[in-house]
């Protein structure tokens, strides 16, 4: 069953159409979507695996990516520790927690991103150079910067 958010994100996709706006408010374009499942989170950092956490907390297949090895097991370590004092305060099951990390795949460099990936969220730190690079090695990248 999709958690809320997938829920929220398909109730576009199941009308079919959704219309993009520019920042000041011009029609974009129209495009055809199709339900969200997998996503993939450029950034192991605290605010990319915190998204990443979420993401599959809501039922969505969730590739954490960074450029090191390190970098995305110490996302996946962020996430078990958040995710260990929440079934100590009984916000999670043991099976939930389970259900959520098996959600979560840590990948290494954004040239390893599935290509089926239905939605790609950047969420490096804040270098010019480096939110560069990570759109010109991914044209489907999305900020996470709310506007």
């Amino acid at each position: 069953m999709p958690g809320t958010g997938s829920a929220r994100l398909n109730k576009f996709a199941a009308r079919g159409q959704m219309v993009f706006r520019c920042i000041d408010g011009r029609e974009a374009g129209r495009r055809s979507m199709r339900p969200v499942e997998s996503v993939a989170i450029i950034g192991a950092g605290n605010m990319g695996s915190g998204i990443a956490q979420k993401s599959a907390q809501e039922q969505f297949e969730v590739q954490m990516v960074d450029r090191e090895q390190q970098w995305v097991d110490r996302g996946h370590d962020i996430i078990s520790e958040f995710l260990e004092e929440a079934v100590g305060r009984r916000i999670f099951s043991p099976a939930q927690v389970e259900g959520i990390k098996g959600r979560i795949t840590g990948v290494v460099g954004t040239e390893n991103v599935s290509p089926d990936t239905d939605l790609v969220i950047e969420a490096v730190f804040e270098d010019f150079g480096i939110k560069t690079g990570c759109s010109a090695s991914s044209t489907r990248c999305a900020t996470s910067t709310p506007y």
